[in-house]
């Protein structure tokens, strides 16, 4: 359901009795009557069920019927349509069993309740997959070519999301060739046994909404090994583990999210992905990959516009 309002105003010295209708594209969805004092102004609310779109916005009109100064009897906006998240898993270790393999679990949790179903592939088959049309890709400890890190940083620049998970392949030294990294990964620790608190310090950010607050914290994490990262200075870290390291952390390159989550997705790290917190933590990333991070404000005349993403810059 679409819910909102239009503002109406009475600008003349009669009373405005009118229609006001909502349409988006060229279906009307909404009509109300609307019925306003000289010098007034009135918030109509309505209510209408999304038709059917496979676009990811759609422009809508709220109109009047119109008076002798057509000008301000209609007003444009843009509607943001949810699609659902298109996913692919980049395996960095596919030998032995299947429960072996660097995104296994990754591949599980993604496919339960069947909203998602994530493809899977290897490091070297991302060399030449075309990433259109994905919204999230998921890296278990894959270290990735300079020509899928093109892929990568072109997923980014219209709006994707980048997901990294580490392993026993990841190296600090390999990380540090992609510069567009929330955080700068300075070797490996060992952590002490059992569980470790996770503390929260984006408690409002999108990731963890509707899955943990303060009446539901995130769940300690069973966590052997993690690399010592130091964010970059327009990151965010969002979860701490233990004594404040830098758990899972956040960053952006253009309208793009990169996260970088300091655990591995298979075992060789912990066991996070038996935890109860990876499952609702891996359907909240490819979730987030699919909301619209554009901002659909009101521009008037003169003001200036963010450029596009694909732009090129030279």
């Amino acid at each position: 359901m679409v819910r909102g309002s239009a503002t109406v105003e009475n600008f003349s010295a009669v009373d405005l009795r009118d229609l006001l209708e909502i349409k988006l594209g060229d279906q009307s969805v909404a009509q109300r009557a609307v019925d306003i004092a000289p010098g007034s102004t009135t918030e109509v609310a309505f209510e209408f069920p999304l038709p059917a779109v496979t676009a990811e916005t759609i422009r809508g009109t709220a109109s009047l019927q119109g008076d002798r100064l057509a000008e301000d009897d209609r007003y444009c906006f843009w509607l943001g349509v949810y699609q659902a998240p298109r996913v692919l898993v980049v395996e960095g270790q596919q030998t032995g069993s299947e429960s072996l393999h660097a995104g296994f679990y990754l591949r599980k949790a993604l496919a339960a309740g069947g909203d998602i179903m994530p493809r899977v592939v290897s490091t070297a088959e991302l060399d030449e997959l075309p990433l259109d049309g994905y919204s999230a890709v998921y890296l278990a400890d894959a270290m990735v070519s300079d020509r899928a890190l093109v892929r990568l940083e072109r997923l980014l620049q219209s709006g994707g999301t980048v997901a990294f998970f580490f392993g026993d392949n990841s190296s600090s030294e390999n990380l540090a060739r992609i510069s567009w990294l929330p955080a700068k990964p300075n070797g490996q620790r060992n952590l002490p046994a059992g569980r470790l608190t996770v503390r929260a310090l984006e408690p409002r950010h999108p990731l963890f909404m509707n899955t943990w607050d303060a009446n539901t914290p995130f769940p300690a994490v069973p966590q052997q090994r993690m690399f010592n990262l130091e964010a970059a200075k327009d990151a965010k870290v969002l979860l701490t583990l233990g004594d404040n390291l830098p758990f899972i952390v956040a960053g952006k390159l253009g309208p793009g999210k990169v996260l970088m989550v300091n655990a591995s997705a298979d075992r060789s790290w912990g066991d996070l992905p038996l935890s109860p917190a990876f499952l609702p933590l891996v359907k909240q990333i490819a979730r987030w990959s699919a909301e619209l991070d554009r901002q659909f404000a009101t521009y008037l005349v003169g003001d200036s516009l963010p450029p596009a993403p694909n732009l090129p810059r030279d």
